[in-house]
């Protein structure tokens, strides 16, 4: 009886944080729907396998290379842009004297 109860338990804190932090409380920067991040990511993880079967082979090492540029530099972006649209964001609850908001964002 007991073991059930701290399963029954655990099971619903464990259900309440996962609610609760993903709900409200985790905002990530990273756009997993993005298409075209996908598919440059998707391209330089097929590029880095051939490169590792192959690591004697330069012309491998070059696509690779080249392929892990653009993902990178699209991410990159996609986070300053994220950072620039949370700041506007602080500075507006700043504005109002809104404390609340400013944790929430």
């Amino acid at each position: 009886m007991r073991r059930t109860l701290c399963k029954i338990s655990q099971g619903a804190v464990s259900m309440l944080c996962t609610l609760f932090i993903y709900s409200c409380c985790m905002t990530d920067w990273f756009d997993d729907k993005d298409a075209e991040a996908l598919a440059q990511l998707d391209l330089m993880h097929s590029t880095h396998l051939a490169w590792i079967n192959d690591k004697r082979s330069s012309t491998k090492k070059a696509v690779y290379t080249r392929a892990r540029s653009r993902p990178q530099t699209k991410l990159r972006d996609m986070n300053v842009q994220w950072w620039k649209a949370k700041s506007v964001e602080l500075q507006a609850a700043a504005d109002r004297h809104d404390l609340k908001a400013s944790y929430l964002i």
